[in-house]
């Protein structure tokens, strides 16, 4: 019962804010004691998937999918393209690394996992959340388009800002086709 009124607040929230109904950078308190145990709530979630950490090697693909579902959802970005991002990056190796640097399951860089205040880049929870929240800021940067945004995640914002979109760049085209082919077919499930 509480969950189920929980899920009807963050809506209501997320209308507030999508119709521009909520202040931005303003810190909501809970206004009554019934919010503020949803606020609780909403707390220990986190703490408890946070807290059902091991080692990284011991994750199934479930697991990461149940990660990847909640910090999509968090941030308002579809679960199948969270997926399909992991999917891509990582093969859903959460330690995975590249020959770059990019580290665990979303590929974060070292400057990313340091800017999304990141202990461990190989901890799913971790990277996914880093790498989910890094995404939605550059979504929020490209004004909602997911090509520039996937762009930007593989190339760097820099790259992409100077060819003033998806830039001439194999790797990065054929990772955006990818990513996108995949969500699709995880998007028909």
């Amino acid at each position: 019962m509480i969950e189920d009124m929980y899920i009807v607040m963050q809506r209501v929230a997320e209308l507030k804010e999508r119709f521009g109904l909520k202040r931005h950078n303003v810190k909501v308190e809970p206004e009554s004691n019934f919010e503020q145990e949803l606020f609780n709530l909403d707390r220990i979630k986190n703490r408890e998937l946070l807290s059902a950490a091991k080692d990284p090697a011991e994750y199934t693909k479930d697991d990461i999918n149940r990660i990847a579902d909640h910090y999509a959802r968090k941030n308002k970005i579809p679960e199948a393209l969270v997926r399909s991002m992991i999917s891509v990056e990582s093969s859903y190796n959460p330690l995975a690394v590249s020959p770059k640097g990019a580290m665990g399951l979303m590929q974060i860089m070292p400057v990313v996992a340091g800017e999304m205040n990141v202990d461990d880049p190989f901890s799913p929870e971790q990277n996914v959340e880093a790498g989910t929240g890094y995404f939605k800021k550059l979504l929020n940067y490209y004004d909602e388009d997911y090509t520039k945004a996937l762009a930007a995640y593989n190339a760097g914002m820099s790259t992409v800002d100077r060819a003033g979109g998806v830039p001439n760049i194999n790797e990065t085209k054929r990772y955006i086709d990818k990513v996108i082919s995949t969500y699709l077919e995880n998007s028909k499930r």
